[in-house]
């Protein structure tokens, strides 16, 4: 009954979330994050056309007015479906922007989805003051999606300006983030092919987390750090595990100094949160 009833909402709806489970088809499941609204419609406020044979169009998403997605099926192999973004965005005037290298180094530390690149390798252009495009290409288990979005809060700044900020040397790698470890997951935990850890810290102590979906448990997956933690010149000092939580102490020295690394998991029904702390010791 409850899938009936369903059913006939989403024939009346012209957007539903992931939360309608009974709604959702693969295909949506694939190209958009969870608690999105999704349409099968193509948004009226994105400002570019773009056709080809190898697409074919999923559907789109608009949060709040500033941010705008559309989602695409492709036929083409990855780089060749990098490549028909490219020339429709190039051909409407936008901009491709340079990747920030010092970005690139931050994300390369941390926690890093297994099988996908250690670097963000979304194609972004600016055009004036009409915000960003971000372009993401992924496999996933129905066949590969392409993702276009549009940040329309990024025309705060005209095209040059993002650009330069862009650009600039940052402070990214300083302090103790030099030493935070990079932790490929295991090949049962699948992430979005961009997906990263969140990456903080500075001169006291540095800090990386990322919460997956799986059903392996938390002390699998940190066990599996084990030889990776080893050949980035960790020492296991020990381990411990309870009821939701498991973790171990790694210690180091570099550069005359002596380094701590706390690497816990907690288990939360379909979820795990992972996360890694380094600081000095007292």
């Amino acid at each position: 009954m409850r899938a009936t009833l369903c059913l006939v909402i989403c024939c009346l709806l012209s957007s539903y979330t992931a939360a309608e489970s009974c709604c959702v088809d693969e295909d949506i499941a694939a190209a958009f994050l969870q608690h999105t609204t999704y349409s099968r419609e193509w948004p009226g406020s994105l400002p570019i056309e773009l056709t080809s044979d190898s697409l074919e169009f999923i559907g789109s998403s608009d949060q709040g007015g500033y941010v705008t997605t559309v989602a695409w099926k492709s036929a083409a192999a990855e780089e060749e479906t990098r490549e028909i973004f490219a020339k429709a965005l190039i051909a409407e005037g936008w901009t491709p922007m340079p990747e920030n290298e010092h970005l690139r180094s931050r994300m390369q530390r941390g926690f890093v989805g297994s099988g996908t690149r250690r670097l963000n390798t979304a194609g972004r252009y600016c055009r004036k003051r009409d915000g960003i495009f971000s372009v993401h290409v992924k496999p996933t288990s129905v066949g590969l999606i392409a993702v276009l979005s549009l940040n329309k809060r990024a025309g705060n700044t005209d095209c040059a300006g993002l650009i330069a900020t862009q650009t600039m040397p940052t402070g990214y790698l300083s302090g103790l983030l030099n030493y935070l470890p990079v932790l490929s997951l295991p090949s049962s935990v699948q992430t979005l092919p961009y997906a990263g850890s969140g990456v903080g810290g500075g001169s006291n102590d540095a800090h990386a987390e990322l919460t997956v979906e799986t059903s392996v448990s938390g002390s699998d997956i940190v066990s599996s750090f084990g030889a990776q933690m080893s050949s980035q010149d960790w020492t296991l000092d020990t381990t411990f595990a309870g009821d939701v939580s498991s973790g171990s102490v790694w210690l180091r020295e570099a550069n005359g100094l002596q380094l701590t690394c706390l690497l816990t998991a907690v288990d939360g029904g379909p979820e795990v949160r992972l996360r890694m702390h380094v600081e000095p010791l007292p």
